[in-house]
């Protein structure tokens, strides 16, 4: 993804923040523009920029140097990583403890702990999601990867390194039409982990190979029709607002649904005091 600074002095440089290479995992994402201490150049140069990832070659060259560094904007994208670490703890939650004994000489009645029905974890996921909205329902869509980021398992590096090759830009939008799509199936009420992270390894997949609608064809209605207002709704990767506006009036199932769930979001959960988070501007990476 574009940004606008290549290179810090180190006087320029004094918010950077540090984080070392053994914390960065091959294939992650990254957050944010990735900067390296040259010492040579006396500056800090940039390695890798947004929605690119390392390979592992790639940090055994850069261990001896320890750290890599971030710009102050990865502030802004931790309330939608911790979002998705809240969302995957709902998703993956299982009941403790164990079956107890009945009562009585027959022991009857035995207490079993149940598991959490679908109805609360899409209502607990809700209240997660919801505050992540600014007033008027909008969202920047580079942050729906830091969030489906942490929710699902990393795509796999084989994935990623195919379609980076094939074309960067192709890749970014993979990465952003996929990720919508899950939060698009999470505010639909799908709470089913696997199929989270299938349907997006498989929209990633095939979008970044320039045929989606293969694979989605005969997965249902409702799979192809989040397929396809992803695709509309983020049709490259420069778009730079998301609004829940986009699902009104429109005469896809999907739509309707998320329509409903929004009005609930906007009536209920969106804060006034919300602070836009954005790529854009002093505190961003890249130049409006």
């Amino acid at each position: 993804m574009e940004f606008s600074v290549k290179k810090m002095t180190r006087e320029t440089a004094t918010k950077l923040r540090r984080c070392p290479v053994e914390s960065i995992s091959p294939y992650a994402l990254m957050i944010c523009p990735v900067y390296v201490w040259f010492n040579r150049n006396k500056k800090f140069l940039a390695v890798k920029a947004p929605l690119d990832f390392f390979t592992p070659e790639e940090l055994a060259r850069y261990r001896e140097r320890q750290n890599f560094f971030m710009p102050e904007f990865v502030d802004q994208v931790v309330p939608f990583q911790s979002a998705g670490q809240s969302v995957k703890a709902v998703l993956s939650w299982v009941p403790k403890g164990e079956v107890r004994s009945g009562v009585g000489e027959g022991e009857l009645y035995p207490e079993v702990p149940l598991p959490i029905t679908p109805y609360e974890a899409s209502d607990a996921i809700l209240r997660i999601l919801g505050p992540l909205w600014t007033p008027g329902l909008t969202m920047e869509p580079f942050f729906l990867a830091a969030l489906v980021g942490e929710i699902c398992a990393p795509i796999p590096g084989e994935l990623l390194q195919i379609a980076r090759d094939r074309s960067i830009d192709g890749m970014e939008t993979a990465i952003l039409q996929s990720s919508f799509v899950v939060l698009m199936a999470l505010l639909m009420g799908r709470v089913h982990l696997p199929y989270l992270i299938a349907l997006r390894n498989g929209t990633f997949a095939q979008v970044s190979q320039g045929r989606a609608k293969l694979l989605f064809e005969a997965s249902g209605d409702e799979t192809l029709e989040m397929l396809q207002l992803a695709q509309e709704s983020l049709p490259h990767p420069r778009v730079q607002t998301l609004s829940g506006a986009f699902f009104r009036d429109r005469p896809e199932r999907v739509a309707h649904k998320i329509t409903d769930r929004l009005i609930r979001i906007e009536k209920e959960l969106v804060k006034e005091t919300t602070k836009v988070a954005s790529i854009f501007g002093p505190k961003g990476f890249c130049d409006a």
